[in-house]
């Protein structure tokens, strides 16, 4: 059982677009070495693309770990690599809290001279200021499926379920 990383990671990238984002750039993960990395990275690529909106995978994009240590150092060089970014999609929200920090540390006001999404809807994310944009993973109904899975699994040698669980974009 599984989110759609790669749709939902198009979802908040195109939410940042309606909003009338142009340059946006996107923040984290170990693309080669982690699935998940690289299914958001595609998904938000993809859809830069599908717009029309040019990217600079040099120049707006910054791998870093899921934490908002790495977050925070992160934006850091991807702000001062690309200080016209006006967005940033963050591939998870601990990055993106980190990342949120630097930009005002660095001198920039959010929301209103840069915009933040994250993605996998942790609980902090209500209470950050600004509040967070957010790919909402529905965590529950994932681990129940998959622990219902496993017991039908053992139990009567069931064969493996592979399914989809709906994700939420959640708007800041």
């Amino acid at each position: 059982f599984t989110t759609d990383d790669s749709e939902g990671a198009a979802a908040a990238v195109r939410a940042l677009i309606r909003a009338g984002h142009r340059r946006i750039g996107i923040l984290g993960g170990d693309p080669p070495n982690s699935q998940i990395s690289l299914k958001r990275v595609e998904g938000s690529v993809r859809e830069l693309a599908r717009s029309g909106i040019s990217f600079d995978r040099e120049r707006q994009f910054e791998g870093c770990r899921f934490s908002m240590e790495d977050g925070y150092a992160g934006a850091v060089r991807l702000l001062k690599r690309c200080p016209d970014l006006t967005a940033v999609f963050a591939i998870g929200d601990t990055i993106a809290l980190g990342a949120m920090r630097a930009a005002r540390d660095l001198g920039r006001r959010v929301p209103e001279e840069i915009s933040f999404a994250g993605f996998d809807g942790i609980e902090s994310v209500k209470y950050s200021i600004p509040r967070l944009a957010t790919v909402h993973q529905d965590t529950a109904e994932l681990a129940r499926r998959g622990v219902e899975d496993l017991l039908l699994r053992i139990s009567y040698a069931h064969p493996p379920v592979h399914a989809v669980i709906p994700f939420q974009l959640i708007q800041g």
